[in-house]
């Protein structure tokens, strides 16, 4: 019984090796910013800013690597992180208009509630 223990481990985590870990970044973020122009509670600016942080280190990781590689891969590698600069471009377009339409909404709110009451009819 005891030999089987590492044997169950090493296939865990072999196991969670091949599933492919945590969602990458882009499909986090498109959750969260979604979530978060949706009024939910748990899609936090500290969560967006976290994650856009992430994104941002995987960039300078990845024009880091660039010069590592044979030059016959740069080219690829060029292009790669161009998609991740223009996405990361279209996360922050996704967030402003999502914090604009959580500001229209709080405005909204507060316009309602300090809107004198109408006058009875006479």
């Amino acid at each position: 019984m005891r030999r089987a223990y590492p044997l169950v481990l090493l296939a865990a985590v072999l196991l969670a090796g091949c599933s492919g870990g945590p969602p990458p970044v882009d499909d986090e973020l498109t959750t969260l910013i979604a979530d978060f122009r949706a009024g939910k509670p748990d899609a936090t600016v500290e969560k967006i800013d976290a994650l856009m942080a992430r994104l941002d280190g995987d960039i300078k990781d990845a024009k880091a690597a660039l010069a590592d590689k044979p030059p016959s891969a740069r080219e690829q590698a060029g292009r790669d992180i161009q998609k991740m600069e223009t996405r990361r471009d279209e996360f922050v377009s996704m967030y402003a208009s999502a914090r604009l339409v959580r500001f229209g909404r709080a405005s909204g709110a507060a316009a309602r509630q300090d809107a004198p009451a109408p006058a009875p009819a006479p």
